[in-house]
This record gives C-alpha cells, sequence and structure tokens, in this order.
C-alpha cells in the first residue's frame, strides 16, 4: 500500500441515498492503493438505543481525527455542520435545500422536539468552535459548481468539482416500448417537495405516477396527501407509492417510463435524476441547484403549471434518439470517471503534504 488513509464521515453503510453511495464508491476507489481506515458516524449512532446519545458521541467522534493524525497520511471527511470532523479534506454534498444567495441554510424542520432544541442550544458553542477551525482547514471537493459556488460564498473558498457516481446499468435497451409512465425517487421528506405530484398528477391524466423510497419525517402525511389528489379527480389508479424497492426492480421500472420528475428546490446535484436519464427516461426538473448543469434547458421548470405542462410534452416527445441523447449526458457521471478523479487528486494531496513534511524536517 502507498500509504493510510482516514475515511470518517455521516454518511451510512452500506448506502442508501445518493450521499452515502458517493461516499461508498469514494472508499472503493481509495481502498484499491490505500490502507483506508473507514469510519461510519451513522452506523455508531445507530448502534446505541437511544437516538439522543449522539449528543455525547458527536464531540468524540469530531475530535477523533485530531488523536490519530499521526498515524495517517490523509484524513478525508463528509462535509456537515452536524459532524465538522477535523481533517485534510472533505467531499461537500450540501442538504437539498442549500440557498446560496442568502448562504448555507438547512431546510425548516417539519417538527419540533424540545429535546432537540434544549441539546442544540447546550452543544452550539462547541459546535460552531469545531465548524470554524475544520472548515478553515480543510479543502472542499464540490459535488457541482452549485455547491462550490456556495462553499465560495461560505467560506471564500475554491476547490475542485467532482460530480458523483451515479449507478449506471451497462446496457438497457432503450428501443423497446415505453408507457406512459411518471417516476420519482427520493426519501420522502418535505424538502424533495414530492407533494407537487399532488397537483400536477391528476391533471395529467394520461399518465401514472410512481414514487420510490424511504418514508421520512412526515412522509406517510405527504403520501396521504399524494394518494387523496387523484382520488377526488377519480383517478385512483394513476399513482402508487412502492416504497424501497431493491436496484434491479427500481432499474425496470425506469426503462418502462417515459418521464422523469424531480420537484425538489435547489438539490446540489441530484444522482437520481442521472439515473433516470440513464435509463432512458426524460428528466423533468426545478430549474435551480445542480440539476441545471446537466439537464436540458427545456426540461426545467419554475411552477406547477410549468412542471405540467413539461411533463405532458415530455409523454409526447419521447423516442428511441431522445433516450439515446439522455442516456449519453448521463454517462458523463459513471463511477469510473468519480474514481479515478477522486484518487488523482488524493495522491496530489499526499504527495504534497509529504513534500511540505520533508522541508519542515
Amino acid at each position: 500500500m502507498n500509504g493510510r488513509i482516514l475515511l470518517i464521515h455521516v454518511n451510512c453503510v452500506p448506502p442508501i441515498t445518493g450521499g452515502e453511495y458517493a461516499f461508498f464508491k469514494i472508499f472503493e476507489a481509495l481502498k484499491v492503493k490505500y490502507d483506508v481506515t473507514n469510519i461510519s458516524a451513522c452506523n455508531i449512532v445507530r448502534s446505541f438505543k437511544s437516538k439522543y446519545f449522539w449528543y455525547i458521541v458527536k464531540p468524540i467522534l469530531i475530535l477523533y481525527p485530531l488523536f490519530v493524525k499521526g498515524r495517517y497520511d490523509l484524513i478525508f471527511t463528509s462535509w456537515s455542520r452536524a459532524f465538522p470532523f477535523f481533517g485534510d479534506v472533505a467531499y461537500a454534498q450540501p442538504p437539498v435545500g442549500a440557498k446560496g444567495e442568502e448562504g448555507y441554510r438547512l431546510p425548516p424542520k417539519s417538527r419540533f422536539y424540545l429535546l432537540n432544541a434544549v441539546a442544540d442550544a447546550a452543544t452550539w458553542h462547541w459546535r460552531k468552535l469545531f465548524s470554524r477551525f475544520s472548515l478553515k482547514y480543510h479543502m472542499f471537493i464540490s459535488n457541482s459548481h452549485e455547491t462550490g459556488r456556495l462553499i465560495k460564498m461560505m467560506l471564500n473558498k475554491e476547490g475542485p468539482v467532482v460530480y458523483p457516481p451515479v449507478p449506471i446499468q451497462p446496457s438497457a435497451n432503450l428501443k423497446r416500448g415505453r408507457e406512459n409512465l411518471v417516476v420519482s425517487i427520493g426519501t420522502v421528506i418535505p424538502e424533495k417537495r414530492f407533494e407537487l405530484i399532488a397537483k400536477v398528477g391528476p391533471s395529467v391524466p394520461e399518465a401514472k405516477f410512481f414514487l420510490v423510497g424511504a418514508l421520512g419525517e412526515r412522509g406517510g402525511k405527504i403520501i396521504a396527501k399524494i394518494a387523496e389528489s387523484f382520488q377526488s379527480a377519480g383517478l385512483p389508479n394513476n399513482f402508487a407509492y412502492l416504497g424501497r424497492v431493491p436496484d434491479r426492480d427500481k432499474g425496470e421500472l425506469l426503462l418502462k417510463a417515459k418521464v422523469y420528475f424531480h420537484p425538489a428546490v435547489n438539490e446540489p446535484f441530484g444522482i437520481s435524476i442521472v439515473e433516470g436519464m440513464a435509463a432512458g427516461a426524460i428528466p423533468v426538473a426545478h430549474d435551480s441547484g445542480g440539476p441545471r448543469e446537466y439537464v436540458p434547458r427545456e426540461w426545467l421548470f419554475k411552477t406547477a403549471g410549468e412542471a405540467e405542462e413539461k411533463i405532458k410534452l415530455a409523454l409526447k416527445a419521447w423516442s428511441p434518439n431522445l433516450a439515446s441523447r439522455m442516456r449519453e449526458i448521463a454517462l458523463k457521471f459513471s463511477e469510473e470517471k468519480f474514481k479515478a478523479r477522486i484518487l488523482k487528486i488524493v495522491d496530489k494531496l499526499i504527495a504534497l503534504k509529504r513534500a511540505s513534511g520533508r522541508k519542515g524536517g
């Protein structure tokens, strides 16, 4: 091995979300060449019965890299204000809803817990202190130019952009017949704005809408609202919530769909959008955030009315040729390209650190 790396992050293993998937692929890329210690704060927190115990665990995990930094050639972290790890380089994947124009802002909480508020208040000072120092010395790799702009505005720092990896099926039959299916994928939480399906879907009676993803906070209420809107329109069979499904089933569903609908605002990148494009679906996404960097402009929307209009247009416009065009765009975000770029950056950073150490010695 060429050196030792500590990979410490907030993402769960095995991965469920797109952000977690990116860190899983970072681990895969680094372990080919380096001896990698992979620490998941998410997995550690999950091992405790009380979900509030993480407030005690947090400072220990955040400070851990400081105590072991001499054992590693590089410390690679995630970027999280909840877990501002001390390290050398961070792969930045802000949450959906972050707005650069107003500074970094987490999406508003849908529910208020007194215990959370007390714990947040009690830990605010050390979190702010740790965050300031840890962010000051990090190099940031952004998952999109939009994220890079956010980091520049927040921290006056610039760094490379490495688009996240997208799980792309090696072969896809884009010429086979498609149904009038509109698919959306993601954890069902308010920030993803899936309730927009309730406004748009009943006005597109020629299509069936499918939502795939785990239920998050208020997810049950969101699903109920969507289902009720279709029921009220006399179209109860035009919407189905499938929950979490195996990757193979998700891939098969996307290969049947003409449209991938992504209503979230200020999505930093949107891995699921690219998954849909790789399967030949036309993406209809909100005109904000990272999707602007790869979704063709004619398929971006601002309002619910525009979303409805573009979904109808996409259902009519879909063709094997257009599907091939979408897949060509998606292939730019392959796992192999992601791994190669991450490894190249890490190799350079370790070489610079070693050279600096020799000069200092």
